[in-house]
């Protein structure tokens, strides 16, 4: 039987870029500190449950929500925090290995997709001082940058994706966990999509990147094969569009924290990646 494609939906929300955004409350770090506290202090239920999972703590997340009124941006930084509390206690847990890396892994994935939702509603001022942020909210600054880093180049990379036309999705946290997508990207008039597997790196001078192929296949890393795996299996049978896996590595020291759209370095290699994959060049 013939399985019938379908369009990307509301599992897959769209991008929000605000690039005139008002400061975020003068309150700010005082609430990340008590959710982050908060966090840390609701880790002992990883104990009592046989697997996490996304909806683990959905009643409390729902009660963040409600910061929206204050700034767009606050209810994903709070749950963001709220993660990586939870994140910091697991990992000082004696939990068995295998279940305490995948629970790591899954939470680690939801702190930074919902960290890179609120950079992209933030000011370029508030961008900037988020990196000093773990000294008022009590994260050791090791845990803050990896995230806040990690974070940050998924921001970047669909604020250049969204420039050029590109209508950027997020995946459902599954997508992200299981197959090590962080970004989606469509083109009007196009078939060919993007599954982006997004790293941050210190060594990059600005951004590389490498379409995967099946002529990879021997050269490819484990997170890399999850990544190709995941967009055969799941994208390439289930939705519309010629999807290609990516991996992207973004520098997280030689760009621009607070301003995510100033280098036209960054910009001309967005335009390349998606001109290696887009069949009709012109259109970028």
């Amino acid at each position: 039987m013939r399985t019938v494609k379908r369009s990307l939906n509301g599992d897959h929300p769209l991008v929000e870029i605000q690039m005139e955004a008002p400061p975020l409350p003068s309150q700010t770090t005082k609430m990340l500190g008590s959710v982050f506290a908060l966090g840390k202090k609701e880790t002992s239920a990883f104990l009592e449950l046989p697997r996490l999972t996304d909806k683990t703590y959905a009643d409390i997340e729902r009660k963040l929500e409600r910061s929206k009124r204050l700034h767009q941006a606050l209810p994903y930084l709070l749950k963001s925090i709220f993660r990586i509390g939870i994140w910091e206690g697991l990992s000082m847990e004696n939990k068995p290995g295998y279940f305490k890396k995948q629970d790591l892994f899954l939470i680690g994935n939801l702190a930074r997709q919902e960290l890179a939702k609120a950079l992209l509603l933030m000011s370029e001022y508030d961008r900037e001082q988020a990196l000093f942020w773990w000294m008022q909210i009590g994260i050791k600054q090791s845990v803050w940058k990896r995230h806040y880093f990690g974070s940050l180049s998924i921001s970047r990379l669909a604020c250049g994706l969204a420039e050029i036309g590109a209508i950027v999705r997020w995946p459902t946290i599954l997508e992200s966990s299981n197959h090590r997508i962080n970004l989606l990207a469509r083109f009007r008039g196009h078939a060919e999509s993007l599954c982006m597997m997004i790293n941050s790196r210190v060594e990059e001078p600005c951004m590389s990147f490498r379409v995967l192929t099946r002529e990879h296949a021997h050269k490819l890393t484990p997170r890399e094969e999850r990544l190709v795996q995941g967009v055969q299996d799941f994208f390439g049978r289930q939705f519309r569009g010629v999807w290609r896996p990516v991996s992207v590595s973004v520098s997280s020291l030689t760009l621009d924290t607070g301003n995510l759209t100033s280098n036209p370095e960054f910009a001309e290699k967005v335009r390349e990646m998606v001109q290696e994959v887009v069949t009709d060049l012109n259109t970028f």
